[in-house]
């Protein structure tokens, strides 16, 4: 592929990403240009840099008005991985609403096409929208997502569950908590997105939840989502916390149908959270 052929706007110090995407695309731009625009004059198109990560570079692909977000994997280490797993995504969800609409993707390219979501991410300084509000929306799209998703059945407790991760949580300084987890039972399987950070939700034009960045996608318990994110809110909003995740549960409770019972979730979450610092604690002792 010759630099002749399309436009590429970005960062000019980092000329790398570039030459990823001639690489990546190379031998298969037109066809790119046909699948994703219908056959636009090839030679005009625009790629604009969004993100130039570890594993994929994101793109905004531009003909005249018409815009596609391009996200573009690498083909060594752990990013083929994380392609199966952001494409299995957004084709199991994509009916759903809660994710952008897939337009196209290419296996050996390792590429995924989705429209381009002109939103704000929630982590923007400037959105108009206070934790508590946000909390509640991020609580409605987590219940949507544990309806929608695929699952399947298992079987087990929340103690068999989590011991599997005992070498970064320490439970064994917490007491009675194995009881406690013992009591509480996986109800299934469900796609997890596995990525509770804020920017990667945002507030599109007609002020729906929108998800992306599924490369952590997995099957977990059902529930887990809901506790990454429970927190996650802890975390950012130390201050106003226990006001941010009420919200957050509230309206994961308004939206949910099913047989998680959110006061479970929650206990269980505040366990992994003192187990965490707990953990966090003894490593930065030892």
């Amino acid at each position: 592929m010759s630099t002749a052929e399309f436009t590429i706007r970005g960062r000019p110090d980092l000329k790398d990403w570039q030459e990823k995407v001639r690489d990546g695309l190379r031998g298969r731009f037109h066809a790119f240009a046909r699948a994703i625009f219908g056959a636009p004059d090839a030679e005009k198109l625009v790629f604009s840099l969004i993100k130039y990560g570890p594993r994929a570079t994101s793109l905004r692909v531009s003909e005249g008005e018409t815009h596609v977000f391009l996200k573009l994997f690498d083909k060594t280490g752990e990013a083929p991985a994380a392609y199966v797993r952001e494409r299995s995504a957004l084709i199991a969800l994509r009916n759903s609403g809660l994710v952008p609409r897939l337009i196209g993707f290419d296996d050996e390219v390792c590429f995924v096409a989705t429209e381009f979501v002109d939103g704000q991410p929630l982590d923007d300084p400037e959105l108009k929208m206070s934790p508590i509000e946000q909390a509640y929306r991020l609580g409605e799209w987590t219940a949507s997502l544990d309806c929608r998703s695929p699952a399947r059945r298992a079987s087990g407790t929340w103690l068999n569950y989590l011991s599997k991760f005992e070498d970064s949580l320490a439970f064994d300084v917490l007491g009675d908590v194995a009881d406690i987890l013992a009591d509480v039972p996986l109800c299934g399987l469900a796609m997890s997105h596995g990525d509770a950070a804020l920017h990667n939700f945002m507030l599109d034009a007609d002020n729906q939840l929108i998800a992306c960045d599924f490369e952590a996608a997995r099957m977990r318990p059902r529930g887990w989502d809901f506790m990454m994110t429970y927190l996650a809110l802890l975390t950012r909003y130390p201050d106003a916390g226990g006001n941010v995740v009420s919200a957050f549960a509230d309206g994961f409770d308004h939206y949910h149908r099913g047989a998680l019972i959110t006061d479970e979730l929650i206990r269980v979450a505040r366990i992994i959270y003192c187990a965490r610092a707990l953990s966090d604690t003894g490593r930065e002792e030892g």
